[in-house]
C-alpha cells in the first residue's frame, strides 16, 4: 500500500530529533536492558506467527529473518563456524514492536512514524549490536520512505547515515555515492558553505569532511591496484570541490568557475555521472549570475540530461534540474522578448487593439 504524501505546503514535524548511527539510546533495545534468558525456536515461531495472524506480512518476513539469521565466527584453528544469533525476549519485543509499528503507520500514511521506527531499528543494530549490514538494511528503508514522502530532511539524514555505515563496512564506492548525494542535496537546498546559516543541522562543511575521508580511501584502493590515473582523479576531485566552493563563497566567481571546469573534466574522465551533474549545475548558476545565459543554459541542459539518463535517476533531483533549466531559458529569452515588445510599440498596440474577445459561452 502506498504512503500518503503530505499536502503541498505542509511540512511533517517529527516527534524525536534525527538519529544518527553514533547515538546510544539505552531504551531502544540495548543489550544492557535485556533479560539474559534467550528465546527458543518455539518462542520465535510463536511471535512470528502472531505477527502474521495480524495480517502484517512485511513485518513477519523481516522479523523472521532477523530472529533466525546466522552469524559466522572464525574459530581458533581458523575455521568458520556458523551459529544462530541469540535473541532475548526483550530484543524480540523490541523488533516486533517497531516492525509492526512501521507497517501499520505506513498503511495509515503516517510518514514520520514509519521513518522513526526504521531509524530506531537501524540505530539499534549499528550501535548496540555492531551489525552494520543489518543497520544498512534499515537505513535503506529510511531513505526509501523519505523519498516516497518527499521529505528532504529525512533524506539528508538517511544519506549521511548510509554513507557512514558503508564506510564502516569498507564499501567505499557505496559510501562515496551516498556522501556525494548527501552533499549535492545540501548544496541544492541550502547553497554553498558561505550561504548556509550557522544554526543549520546539516551544513556543507561536515558533509565535505565526510566525503573527503571516503575519497582518501577510494584513492588508496586505486593506488594499491596500481590504478594511478584513477587515484590522481580522485585526489584532484577532492581538492577542486572545496576550492571552488571557497571561491564561490568569497564572491570570486571566475576562480570558482575555473576549478569547477577542472572538476568537470576530472569527473568525465572517471565517468562519475553524479559529479558531472553537480559540476554542470553549479557552473550553470555561476554563469547565470554573470548574465552569460547561453553558457548557463548549456550547463543546465547537461545537468538535466545527466540526471535523466542516470542508472538510478532521482525524481526530486530531476524535478529540480527541470525547473532550473526552465528558469535559465526564460532569462536567456527575456532580452529577445523585451526587444520584440519595445522595437515596434505602434505595431504591438495595433495588434492588441485588433484582437477579438470571444463571447462568454455561458
Amino acid at each position: 500500500m502506498s504512503v500518503r504524501v503530505p499536502a503541498v505546503g505542509t511540512k511533517p514535524v517529527r516527534k524525536q530529533p534525527i538519529r544518527h548511527a553514533s547515538y546510544n539510546d539505552t531504551s531502544d533495545g540495548s543489550a544492557d536492558s535485556f533479560n539474559p534468558a534467550m528465546c527458543s525456536l518455539v518462542d520465535k515461531r510463536e511471535v512470528c506467527a502472531a505477527v502474521l495472524r495480524e495480517g502484517l506480512v512485511q513485518s513477519f518476513v523481516d522479523l523472521f529473518y532477523l530472529v533466525h539469521r546466522v552469524d559466522t565466527h572464525v574459530t581458533a584453528d581458523g575455521h568458520e563456524k556458523k551459529e544462530a544469533v541469540a535473541i532475548s525476549p526483550a530484543q524480540m519485543t523490541f523488533l516486533r514492536d517497531h516492525l509492526t509499528a512501521a507497517e501499520k503507520a505506513r498503511r495509515q500514511g503516517d510518514v514520520i512514524h514509519v521513518f522513526e521506527s526504521y531509524e530506531r531499528l537501524a540505530v539499534h543494530f549499528m550501535v548496540n549490536q555492531h551489525d552494520l549490514r543489518t543497520g544498512v538494511f534499515f537505513y535503506e528503508k529510511c531513505l526509501e520512505i523519505a523519498r516516497i514522502s518527499r521529505n528532504q530532511d529525512f533524506e539528508l539524514a538517511a544519506l549521511e547515515n548510509l554513507g557512514n555505515a558503508y564506510f564502516g563496512l569498507k564499501e567505499f564506492d557505496k559510501a562515496k555515492d551516498n556522501h556525494e548525494s548527501h552533499l549535492a542535496l545540501i548544496t541544492t537546498l541550502r547553497g554553498p558553505p558561505g550561504a548556509i546559516a550557522s544554526n543549520n543541522n546539516h551544513t556543507a562543511q561536515p558533509a565535505m569532511a565526510q566525503l573527503s575521508k571516503v575519497y582518501e580511501e577510494v584513492a588508496r584502493q586505486h593506488e594499491t591496484k596500481a590504478e594511478y590515473d584513477l587515484a590522481i582523479g580522485i585526489h584532484a576531485k577532492f581538492l577542486q570541490v572545496p576550492l571552488a566552493t571557497t571561491f564561490e563563497a568569497l564572491g570570486h566567481a571566475s576562480q570558482a568557475m575555473d576549478y569547477l571546469n577542472e572538476y568537470l573534466i576530472t569527473a568525465e574522465k572517471i565517468q562519475n555521472v553524479v559529479a558531472q551533474a553537480e559540476a554542470c549545475r553549479r557552473l550553470g548558476l555561476l554563469y547565470s549570475a554573470a548574465r552569460n545565459f547561453t553558457l548557463a543554459a548549456e550547463m543546465m541542459e547537461r545537468n538535466f540530461d545527466l540526471i535523466k539518463n542516470a542508472a538510478k535517476s532521482d525524481t526530486a533531483l530531476l524535478d529540480q534540474a527541470r525547473i532550473s533549466l526552465g528558469v535559465i531559458r526564460a532569462h536567456q529569452k527575456f532580452d529577445t522578448f523585451v526587444n520584440f515588445v519595445t522595437a515596434d510599440v505602434d505595431g504591438l498596440l495595433k495588434w492588441k487593439a485588433a484582437r477579438t474577445i470571444e463571447p462568454n459561452a455561458s
